[in-house]
């Protein structure tokens, strides 16, 4: 991995975007909340605790803002000193200061397709959902579609993150013929839980509803949010999950984790710091509706809301209350554009270093970039200037039309 660069020349930038970008791009080809910001219940300032091996430098929180001081005649440090001084006889000064910093993220490399189509499932396209690094190789969960328009959901694995394998797995025929590297369902947006039993090791989280009938039964008992109800008449919107062993043999869980209206992806983790499982959602800008009006059409909250991130968290897998709004569109953005995914994962080696590679579509052109957010607790982030780290290439080529980045940022062999 090549090494964040800190310089103190008149534009130096610590550069973010050093790794090759290895979040895939999901690419159509052809019930509490935690306090933000300071933990009161432990004690601060540095040495700081870290859950990994590295540090980098994506936000101000490892960068010390310096101590200002005041100084007397006889060069003595005066500063919150329990005594009088003539103000004129004092000299300011700011010591340990800053300076020549400036934290930039840096465009990442376009390389690809590094996953083409080759089998007749695939026949309209492959869309990454997970990567992983786990046990010594990378694992790939993904969708494709075939040209009857039937989807699928499938695995790949490699040794160098480049050349790609497609393991038989034996799990789901096609075409009579069980040697394939399709999966049964279940596979959605995976993350490996290493605080759960071996038959849980492997979750997927994905959005899904439920009839209005069977949410009922919910109503008294768990946390949902109104306008899950009421989005789209007819169904309640929610988050289902599965379990594995493995990654490959799925296990739906029988009842739904989470009822809110984030009907796109959702990323899912076990925080070790914290003892809980965080899912990073959509959201939206949106406000109350003033009393003995209807609920509107479908089209109308289309229209009012702006999509946004959530964030939730739970001691109890099985059961997330709805998700606080953590970051909205900024104000120097256009009004047309909209936060559509989060993408949310960490610094490869530094699992305290939170990213989000949110897709942000601009409504006014129907174009898509992916942006880059850093947080150092996974709540409150931070828009990171010198983006986007990637753009939609032009209509025809192998990434056009759209992108969208999918979790995780990964460490190849060689470091980048």
């Amino acid at each position: 991995m090549k090494p964040v660069r800190m310089t103190t020349s008149p534009k130096p930038r610590c550069k973010t975007g050093a790794w090759t970008f290895a979040v895939l791009m999901a690419i159509l080809l052809g019930a509490r909340q935690d306090a933000w910001a300071i933990e009161h219940d432990k004690p601060g300032c540095p040495p700081f605790a870290l859950a990994g091996n590295r540090i980098v430098f994506t936000h101000w929180y490892y960068i010390r803002p310096g101590q200002p001081n005041y100084i007397d005649k006889q060069g003595q440090r005066v500063y919150a000193k329990k005594a009088k001084y003539d103000p004129m006889e004092l000299q300011y000064t700011y010591e340990d200061r800053p300076h020549g910093i400036r934290i930039v993220a840096e465009p990442g490399q376009r390389i690809g397709p590094i996953v083409t189509q080759a089998k007749p499932w695939e026949g309209r396209g492959i869309d990454a959902d997970t990567l992983l690094f786990d046990g010594g190789k990378y694992r790939l969960w993904a969708g494709s579609q075939d040209t009857d328009n039937h989807r699928y959901k499938c695995y790949f694995e490699s040794t160098d993150g480049q050349t790609w394998d497609r393991p038989a797995l034996g799990l789901v025929e096609y075409d009579g013929s069980k040697e394939n590297n399709l999966l049964p369902p279940g596979a959605h947006s995976v993350f490996k839980d290493p605080s759960a039993p071996e038959a849980e090791r492997y979750k997927s989280v994905w959005h899904s509803s439920c009839s209005p009938e069977e949410f009922e039964k919910y109503r008294k008992t768990r946390a949902w949010s109104t306008i899950a109800t009421e989005m789209d008449h007819g169904k309640v919107h929610a988050i289902r999950a599965a379990v594995s062993p493995d990654g490959f043999r799925w296990t739906a869980l029988p009842d739904p984790i989470g009822f809110e209206p984030t009907d796109t992806q959702i990323v899912g983790y076990w925080d070790a710091r914290l003892g809980r499982y965080v899912l990073y959602t959509r959201s939206y800008m949106i406000g109350v509706r003033a009393e003995g009006f209807p609920p509107p059409s479908a089209e109308m909250y289309q229209l009012y809301c702006r999509r946004a991130i959530g964030r939730t968290e739970s001691k109890d897998f099985r059961a997330f209350a709805p998700a606080e709004r953590i970051v909205e569109p900024d104000m120097d953005m256009s009004p047309t554009d909209q936060i559509y995914t989060n993408c949310r994962t960490t610094i490869p080696g530094a699992p305290d270093h939170h990213i989000l590679f949110p897709t942000v579509f601009d409504l006014n052109t129907d174009t898509t970039r992916v942006e880059m957010m850093s947080s150092y607790d996974g709540k409150a982030f931070h828009w990171l200037p010198g983006g986007p780290v990637l753009r939609t290439a032009a209509y025809g080529q192998w990434d056009g039309g759209c992108i969208f980045a999918n979790p995780n940022l990964v460490e190849l062999p060689d470091g980048t």
